[in-house]
């Protein structure tokens, strides 16, 4: 059965990636460019995964806890948020988030995210120590040591 994600960006080059990445998956792909419509389909219906551009779509931060919200994504869903400065790494967790990307953002840097949110979407809970490493080593420059542990526990929650 497929999975299903919606995908809230206005950036083409993010639209692409994403598109790119999740072609070699068996996921359904909804996309919408505006706060409204996103919130409007996550109230109506449930999806496996999120990916959010929070800097790209003005309000975009708002849509992360607005799906936390919601009956049918609650707890279930994986959400992967896009940040390019505006927006910091940690503030996204704090709003949802379980991965965040910086931009730019492109394939190569996608798929590991990919490879390892999916089997989440799936239910799967399993995680590697590879994994843990790579998601410590995504620090954007400049972030504070209270962040980076507050990722590094984060990381322990959600793997562990």
């Amino acid at each position: 059965m497929p999975l299903d994600c919606l995908l809230m960006t206005r950036d083409a080059t993010v639209l692409r990636a994403v598109q790119t990445g999740l072609s070699v998956y068996e996921v359904n792909l909804e996309v919408r460019k505006d706060v409204a419509s996103a919130l409007e389909i996550a109230n109506r219906r449930h999806f496996d995964g999120f990916v959010i551009d929070c800097d790209g779509v003005p309000g975009g931060l708002d849509v992360l806890t607005a799906i936390r919200h919601t009956s049918a994504n609650r707890k279930q869903s994986v959400i992967l948020a896009i940040v390019n400065g505006a927006t910091g790494i940690s503030t996204a967790f704090d709003s949802g988030a379980q991965f965040v990307l910086g931009k730019p953002l492109d394939k190569a840097r996608l798929r590991p995210f990919l490879e390892n949110a999916i089997p989440r979407w799936n239910g799967s809970t399993a995680a590697t120590s590879a994994t843990r490493y790579m998601l410590s080593c995504n620090f954007k420059l400049g972030e504070t040591r209270q962040s980076r542990q507050r990722w590094s526990m984060l990381v322990k929650a959600v793997w562990l």
